[in-house]
């Protein structure tokens, strides 16, 4: 879809995809999420993000991006947060709502998401250490089988 189409798109539709300019979120296997570069509130998630990290949309929609953050990291996180990067990939660290703190890569953009200034943000979760596996609260990451079916699927 050229350009234009997308813009008239985003300008009718109504619907999430169109909204983010074609990007698959909505039915997205990775954690992904819409939030407010100024109120860093979520503006919007996708049903991997709920079941990966254990909250409810609407309980995601009450939240602030540095909620899924571990008190230590907060500081580090809100000095980079406000960044005009444009397309950002970045390790952190993030707590589920068991309180569990796994590894992630964030893979980010700016847009503009109904009329607010924001980041669509995609989560990967990275894989623990094998004597890690054991620590309990921690959920590891889906099995490698079902990661390397989502590499395939990203390179297509």
């Amino acid at each position: 879809m050229n350009p234009i189409s997308k813009m008239s798109q985003l300008q009718t539709g109504h619907s999430l995809e169109a909204e983010l300019c074609g990007i698959p979120f909505a039915r997205n296997l990775y954690p992904m999420w819409v939030f407010d570069r100024e109120t860093l509130a979520f503006l919007e998630v996708n049903a991997a993000a709920t079941a990966k990290y254990g909250y409810t949309r609407e309980q995601f929609l009450g939240m602030t991006v540095t909620d899924l953050r571990p008190p230590d990291d907060v500081r580090e996180f809100l000095r980079t947060a406000h960044s005009k990067e444009g397309v950002t990939a970045e390790s952190w660290r993030h707590c589920t709502r068991t309180g569990a703190i796994v590894p992630v890569s964030i893979t980010s953009w700016e847009l503009t998401f109904r009329g607010r200034p924001a980041k669509l943000v995609l989560a990967r979760w990275e894989s623990l250490p094998a004597a890690s596996s054991s620590i309990p609260g921690v959920d590891l990451p889906r099995p490698v089988k079902a990661n390397k079916a989502l590499d395939a699927y990203e390179h297509k």
